[in-house]
């Protein structure tokens, strides 16, 4: 159970994805908590090393807990589960009290997971000062990101996560003691079909699968395997989840406590499910910076936020 810190001085059951996605029928949330542990759990059978995308938000903190019920599953069942791999990213642009949080919660995770006798590792992005957005902005090496420029995105998350990712590949290479076969390493997300019309859209070109592995990548070529294990929950789904959480039903890596009071200051005191009844949410910018300084803000391209 370790955490590190990866940045810019450093050197550094599975299918194709389908020409088309077909969801079954409407299901309870029970039965989508259920079908979402039993298809982390067939990746893990299947050999395959879990990655966690965890962000701090509401979908990716329901996506690790998740994670984490089939690990413990498969472990009370005598599996030997892998180490369960989290990627973080921090961009160095976040709030504070986003920063603060976040830090606290990995923190929580791993205490939750050395009492549960599961081996986590928990890995940190983060943009070098050779490649710090802002360090360059300052110093005048580039210009601030408008529209669809995405330099931002690029310079402070998208880059310190690939590098992130070869490291974690170096990783279980190493444990495995072998080469890492390209499908080895499959990354859990928390996209959702319900967040918007375009984000089901982009998803459903993706093949996203709440049930397989899909290689996003194998269009051109690559190789990118991802789980959507809650891609068929809809928002009031997630929020019924951490409802539970928080009233005892369902065990978990945290409470839940603090992701919703989180949720209420960024949306002025008001409870996020009223709030997302009203169609009243804040919107976020491009890069996924959540609650990024005011100034930050008015450079960057806004859209609707997801967690």
């Amino acid at each position: 159970m370790q955490l590190f810190d990866v940045d810019l001085f450093s050197s550094a059951g599975v299918q194709e994805m389908p020409a088309n996605v077909v969801r079954g029928p409407e299901k309870t949330l029970a039965e989508k908590i259920a079908g979402a542990v039993d298809a982390v759990k067939r990746v893990v059978r299947a050999g395959k090393q879990p990655v966690v995308a965890w962000s701090g938000g509401k979908d990716s903190s329901v996506t690790l807990n998740i994670a984490f019920t089939a690990i413990r599953e498969l472990a009370t069942e005598g599996f030997a589960v892998p180490t369960l791999n989290v990627m973080h990213s921090d961009t160095r642009m976040e709030n504070p009290v986003i920063h603060c949080y976040n830090q606290s919660q990995m923190q929580q995770m791993q205490a939750y997971a050395k009492a549960a006798g599961i081996e986590l590792k928990v890995w940190v992005a983060k943009p070098g000062l050779s490649n710090d957005y802002l360090v360059s902005l300052v110093g005048g090496r580039i210009i601030a990101s408008v529209g669809s420029n995405a330099k931002c995105q690029q310079m402070t998350k998208a880059d310190p996560l690939k590098r992130v990712k070869k490291a974690i590949l170096r990783d279980v290479a190493a444990r495995l003691g072998r080469k890492c076969a390209d499908d080895d390493i499959v990354s859990l997300i928390g996209t959702r079909f319900d967040e918007s019309v375009q984000r089901e859209r982009k998803m459903s070109e993706r093949g996203e699968s709440a049930f397989e592995a899909v290689n996003l990548a194998a269009g051109a070529g690559g190789h990118d395997w991802v789980l959507s294990p809650i891609a068929e929950m809809t928002t009031m789904d997630v929020f019924s989840y951490i409802g539970q959480v928080i009233a005892g039903r369902i065990e978990c890596y945290d409470r839940f406590n603090q992701l919703v009071e989180i949720y209420r200051d960024m949306n002025g005191g008001d409870c996020m499910v009223n709030v997302y009844l009203a169609g009243k949410q804040s919107e976020r910018p491009a890069c996924g910076h959540r609650t990024a300084a005011g100034h930050v803000r008015a450079s960057l391209e806004t859209r609707r936020p997801r967690a």
